[in-house]
């Protein structure tokens, strides 16, 4: 239901006689726009064969302006790809590696980091905070960080599961998210993860992540120096989230896709073929 596209594709689709499936991915407390077109908007709506939501936090989002039947089917993540192979055991040592990766700009929680930096650093003197992702506001948060131990590498695309395998933790301060894609990458390649306490980043990572308060710099640095001091909860973590992000690989998630396009369409699933023994002796 996002202006341009979002609206013209369907609405001709629909005409021509076409199956829409909608997939809903955002979060957000309110929309100007919806509550003023809600009405035309449903009626859109009301034409899809199928709505899906990425996650509980999607719908609670969208059923604010709209109803109909909702599909929660989560994003997924290549765990061939995205696994932690060369990744060391958990150690304490005066130089942890952190990492974030994410959009710079205020929402995703970059200036809490940037702010616990300082008390981190007390704890750990060798601390360094790895940077990965672009954004309006690099230069801003570069400026800000020039006397601190950060690194920014700029946009990030094949580099990002060896940057998950070296990271001692993850950090992932965003303050709204529907989903949580970079922590699912961050389970996969066996990185420990801190995150904003939400509800989405719950529902992906559940026990597989510790959950901070956004926004709070001392709370943040707090937990980040009790998780580096205990090597064994690390390791613990790093072999639970492997697992967890197990249960979101594609072929997976592709599949209870694949049963909603069937459903849509009428389509029923193929019956594997028997295979000829070609090539092959067969002894009475």
């Amino acid at each position: 239901l996002a202006p341009t596209l979002g609206i013209v594709a369907p609405r001709a689709a629909i005409r021509a006689g076409i199956p829409v499936i909608a997939t809903h991915h955002s979060w957000f407390p309110r929309s100007a726009g919806y509550r003023v077109f809600r009405r035309p908007l449903q009626r859109l709506l009301d034409g899809h064969a199928a709505s899906i939501a990425v996650s509980s936090a999607a719908v609670e989002a969208m059923s604010r302006y709209f109803r109909t039947d909702w599909e929660i089917i989560p994003n997924g993540v290549d765990t061939a790809t995205f696994n932690p192979r060369g990744r060391r055991p958990a150690r304490v040592g005066p130089d942890p590696k952190l990492l974030f990766l994410g959009r710079l700009e205020p929402r995703t929680g970059l200036g809490t980091l940037l702010d616990a930096m300082p008390l981190i650093v007390a704890r750990f003197p060798g601390a360094e905070l790895t940077v990965a992702g672009d954004g309006p506001w690099r230069s801003a948060y570069e400026k800000r960080a020039a006397d601190l131990p950060v690194r920014f590498l700029g946009r990030v695309l094949a580099e990002r599961p060896n940057l998950y395998r070296d990271a001692d933790l993850y950090l992932c301060p965003t303050d709204r998210a529907s989903f949580g894609v970079t922590l699912l990458e961050a389970m996969a390649c066996g990185a420990p993860i801190i995150a904003s306490d939400l509800p989405a980043f719950r529902e992906v990572a559940g026990d597989n992540a510790l959950y901070v308060a956004a926004r709070d710099h001392a709370a943040w640095a707090g937990v980040v120096t009790t998780l580096l001091e205990a090597p064994d909860l690390r390791d613990a973590a790093s072999a639970d989230g492997r697992s967890g992000a197990l249960g979101y690989s594609w072929p997976r998630i592709a599949e209870r896709l694949i049963g909603v396009y069937r459903r849509v369409t009428g389509i029923a699933p193929r019956r594997p073929r028997s295979r000829p023994l070609v090539g092959r002796q067969v002894t009475r």
